[in-house]
C-alpha cells in the first residue's frame, strides 16, 4: 500500500506539487511488472482516491459521499465506505484524470 498525502492552506501549491506524483508512482509500478522477475507473477493494483476539505472526507471516484475515518483493532486508519477499484496496467496511468472531480475545484475555492 502506498499514500501520497499533501497538507497545507489554500493556494499553497498542493494540488499543483502532488498532481504529477500518482502518474509516476503509477508509470513505476508498471515498468517493475514488465521486468522478468515480475512477469509471471498474478499482481492486481486497487485503486482508491479520497480528499479531506473542510474538515470533511470524501470519496472522489465514488459518489462523493462524506466518509468517515475510523482505527481498527490492529491501530490502521480505516477509512470506512472508501471505495476501492481494481484496474489494469492500462488503467492505472489515467490516475490523474481522477483529480478533476476534487471538491477544491467543484466549488471554486482557488478563485482569485
Amino acid at each position: 500500500k502506498a499514500t501520497c498525502f499533501a497538507y497545507g492552506q489554500t493556494g499553497s501549491g498542493k494540488t499543483f506539487t502532488m498532481q504529477p506524483l500518482p502518474l509516476r508512482a503509477a508509470n513505476d509500478l508498471v515498468r517493475q511488472l514488465h521486468r522478468p522477475v515480475y512477469r509471471n507473477q498474478k499482481f492486481k493494483f486497487w485503486l482508491s482516491y479520497s480528499e479531506i476539505y473542510g474538515g470533511e472526507l470524501y470519496d472522489l471516484l465514488g459518489d462523493r459521499k462524506k466518509l468517515l475515518m475510523r482505527e481498527d483493532g490492529r491501530q490502521q486508519v480505516c477509512i470506512v465506505g472508501l471505495q476501492e477499484f481494481e484496474v489494469s496496467d492500462v488503467q492505472i496511468s489515467l490516475i490523474t484524470h481522477s483529480s478533476s472531480h476534487s471538491k477544491r475545484r467543484r466549488d471554486g475555492s482557488n478563485q482569485a
